[in-house]
Order: C-alpha cells, then sequence, then structure tokens
C-alpha cells in the first residue's frame, strides 16, 4: 500500500509519546507504549536504502543526587502541608532490544530504578507477534505479550492496584485467523484473546489487603491491516472481554473461616466485569521511515458487578454492580523529517472507564487527560509528560464522598557531552492517596523528587 505525504500528514494530526527511549519513567501514564518499538522501528530515511537495519539494541545507566519528599499531608488544623524532604541517592539501569519483519515482531524493555529510602522499582515488558504471509492462503496471526512489574508504584497508577509497594505481571495471548479476502490493504478476521495476571501488596501501604489474581477472555470481529507500514494492531468492529477477578484480605483485615471456602463473605472479594467496544485497537504507524505512531481509540460500555468480603448481619454476600460509559483516545507518535536532525514527539489520552477501588469496597468512574512532548537532537533532550485524574465514586461508600483528584508532572533536560554521556535536571511529582484499599479512607500526599542526573545512552 502507498501511502502518500498528506496520508502521513493526516496521521501526526490526529496521533500523539515519546521521541528516543525513555530512561526513567516516575508516572504511570496510560499513553501507548511506543518506547517498547523504539529499538526494531527506526525512524532512518535519511540513511542508505542498504545500510538499514530492523533491528537494534538500547541501553542506558544514570546516576546522580535527588532531593526527595514523600510527606505532603495537609493538616487542616493548622492549614499546614507536611513534609519529610531528604537528600537521596538516584540511579537507574535498563536494555531494551526489538527485531521485525514481515512474520516476525519481538520486543522487549527492561527498567530498574533505585532511590535512597524508597528501594528498587523494576518493570519489565516484552511482545512476540508471528503472522503467516500476507499472501497465503492460510492467514493467521498469534501475539504474545507480558509484563512484570515490582517496587514501589509509580504515580498515577492503574485505581484498582493502588500506589502501594507491590508485584504485579500480566501475560495474554491473542489470535485471530483471516475470514474474509486475502486481497486489499486490510482482511476480516475473528479474534480469540485470553489473559491472566495478578498483584502481591506489602504491608506498609497496603495494611487490609494481601493480593489478587484476575483473568479474562476475548472475542472480537475486526478487520485487520495487510500491509508492512501497519505493522500491528487492527479495527475493532465489536469487542467482548470477559474479565473475573478475586481480591484476597489479610487475615488480621477480615477474618478467615477455614471450615469455609475462600472467598466472597470469607476473607475475599470477587470482581465480574464486561466490556463491549468499538474503535482501533493498537493499531501501529510505521510510514516512509520518517513517522511512527500507536493510535488506541474505542468506545462502548462495560458492566461491573463486585461482591465484598464482609457479609451483612443476615449472613448474604452484599453485592453491588452498575452500567458504566466507556472510551479511549489516545496515541503516540515520534517523527524525524530527513531534512531535521532533531526526533520529536507527542503524546495525549483522553479515557474514561469504570474500575472498582483495590479492596472491591466501591464501583468507580475515572477520566484522565494526559500529554507527552518532547524533542531529541544532537545537542540536547527535553521532555514533559503529565496527567490529571478524576474519580468519581458511583456504587459503594456514602452519598458525601466527593470526586477524587489525582495529578502528577515529569520535567527533565539533559544536555549531550560526549559519546552517549548526558548531563541533567529532572523534577518529578504526584499527589494521590498513598494507602491501597478504598482511596477515600487516606488523604491525598504530595510525592516529589527533584535532582540532577549523569546518563549514559546508546
Amino acid at each position: 500500500m502507498r501511502v502518500h505525504v498528506a496520508a502521513a500528514v493526516l496521521v501526526a494530526a490526529v496521533c500523539g509519546g515519546g521521541a528516543r527511549a525513555r530512561a526513567d519513567e516516575r508516572l504511570d501514564l496510560q499513553l501507548p507504549d511506543l518506547p517498547l518499538w523504539e529499538t526494531a522501528f527506526h525512524l532512518d530515511r535519511d540513511t542508505p536504502y542498504d545500510e538499514r537495519t530492523q533491528h537494534g539494541v538500547n541501553e542506558w545507566i544514570s546516576a546522580g543526587a535527588t532531593r526527595a519528599d514523600d510527606g505532603g499531608t495537609y493538616d487542616p488544623q493548622t492549614g499546614r502541608t507536611g513534609s519529610d524532604a531528604r537528600a537521596a541517592f538516584g540511579g537507574s539501569a535498563g536494555i531494551a532490544m526489538g527485531r521485525q519483519g514481515e512474520q516476525l515482531i519481538g520486543l522487549w524493555r527492561s527498567e530498574l530504578y533505585g532511590l535512597s529510602g524508597r528501594g528498587l522499582r523494576g518493570r519489565h515488558r516484552g511482545l512476540l507477534e508471528g503472522r503467516t504471509r500476507y499472501s497465503d492462503d492460510l492467514g493467521l496471526d498469534v501475539t504474545i505479550a507480558g509484563s512484570f512489574e515490582h517496587g514501589d508504584a509509580r504515580g498515577l497508577g492503574p485505581v484498582r492496584l493502588g500506589p502501594s509497594e507491590r508485584a504485579t505481571g500480566d501475560l495474554s495471548s491473542e489470535s485471530y485467523v483471516r475470514i474474509g479476502s486475502k486481497k486489499g490493504d486490510f482482511k476480516l478476521v475473528a479474534l480469540l484473546g485470553a489473559g491472566f495476571g495478578g498483584t502481591a501488596w506489602e504491608a506498609t501501604n497496603a495494611p487490609t489487603l494481601d493480593h489478587e489474581a484476575h483473568h479474562d477472555t476475548t472475542v472480537a470481529f475486526a478487520a485487520a491491516p495487510s500491509d508492512g507500514e501497519l505493522p500491528h494492531g487492527r479495527i475493532d468492529i465489536v469487542r467482548v472481554r470477559v474479565e473475573g477477578q478475586t481480591v484476597t484480605f489479610r487475615p488480621n483485615a477480615i477474618p478467615i473461616d477455614p471450615s469455609k471456602p475462600m472467598g466472597p463473605g470469607n476473607g475475599a472479594a470477587d470482581v465480574r466485569t464486561i466490556d463491549v467496544m468499538v474503535g482501533a485497537a493498537n493499531l501501529t504507524f510505521n510510514i516512509d521511515h520518517e513517522l511512527f505512531c500507536i493510535l488506541d481509540m474505542a468506545m462502548g460500555g462495560s458492566w461491573i458487578e463486585s461482591e465484598s468480603a464482609a457479609a451483612d448481619i443476615h449472613g448474604s454476600v452484599p453485592t453491588i454492580h452498575d452500567s458504566v460509559f466507556k472510551m479511549r483516545m489516545a496515541s503516540a507518535v515520534k517523527w524525524k523529517p530527513s531534512n531535521d536532525d532533531a526526533t520529536r514527539g507527542i503524546g495525549i489520552n483522553i479515557s474514561r472507564g469504570g474500575t472498582t477501588s483495590p479492596d472491591a469496597s466501591r464501583i468507580l468512574g475515572e477520566w484522565r487527560l494526559e500529554l507527552a512532548n518532547s524533542m531529541d537532537t544532537k545537542d540536547f533532550v527535553v521532555e514533559a509528560r503529565g496527567g490529571v485524574s478524576w474519580l468519581r465514586p458511583f456504587v459503594g461508600g456514602t452519598m458525601e464522598d466527593r470526586n477524587i483528584v489525582r495529578y502528577g508532572l515529569e520535567l527533565e533536560a539533559f544536555m549531550k557531552v560526549y559519546g552517549g554521556v548526558e548531563a541533567g535536571i529532572y523534577h518529578a511529582s504526584s499527589f494521590e492517596p498513598r494507602v491501597t484499599g478504598d482511596p477515600w479512607a487516606t488523604p491525598r500526599r504530595w510525592a516529589v523528587e527533584s535532582g540532577a542526573l549523569v546518563r549514559m545512552r546508546h
């Protein structure tokens, strides 16, 4: 498929991110995961054709001095905000690698980040996709993706996981088979997906929660691209996803009767969610080796039901449920025109969805607005990222509960010194409840970092 310049301009206008692979992500923004793909899809239009590659490896390491503050609790009696500001040592290391071709895409990215007083945080994720040739009679595509994260949670993380120190992971697979003609730029496919995962919380900031486990099944009819300039993703005509989750409480928080099975009313809570959506799912553009974009846009609804952990006075298990409008308009794009030495990136996410509190005692609605902008030249790197999350209680709690606003910001500026060595400054902050459970049970609190770093990227 030949994509003309006008089409590239249109994609850039609607897509939104990052430039070169980021070293440290101190906010858990829900932008498409462009950094995972960067080592395999290069912006190298100005490179001679026979010197272009479809694989790569990036490594980085950094160290520096930081001022950290995990206080920030507002005291309504004094009108002051508390603080535990302290000097700290910070550092990070990571590796990213990838390879892509007509029939195979393999990606991996691992990051380790440490701050004295907060411990070590790690984030690891990967993707492997194999497909038959576009011209084959049998059109089959299989994708396996996984992620694992451990340590102190990043700011603005998923609501139902909470802000506590934790270990959490997911593994999923999607398979689709062509059911329409093999000719044309898109093919009609039927999709089947499945996934499972779980989270284990540390007791420090999750005094009532021990762990959770979840599993899901997805079926969809979709249009999938059959062209090298759209190497991944699809447009869902209809997508149905069913998920089940069990949250297990600590024995000292919710008494457990060993003579009965673990479940609602006996040390645990169950949550069931059904999503019905239409839209683009991780639709990926790789245009003329000068623009790379991931587009994720969907709209539909969710039905959520939660059986709580405590039985009522009659011995039955209380159940809460609600239907929630769900939408997502998110994209990440980076581009580098052949006549420019700068790689630019922008990102945007406007989303609304239904979720539960980590303890499953509430059904919530969440609006998110997230933006990112970056520039990477031969002399410097600058980036700004931030987001705002509005939590609205739908079912559970009391009628007097008001909306909760969470927000965060991350800024960095680095000068390129020599041979991949960069020196610069950064600032990151977030404001949200700091104890995992019911978000309305504890006050919001600042977490702030500001410092100077020296890093090497290759």
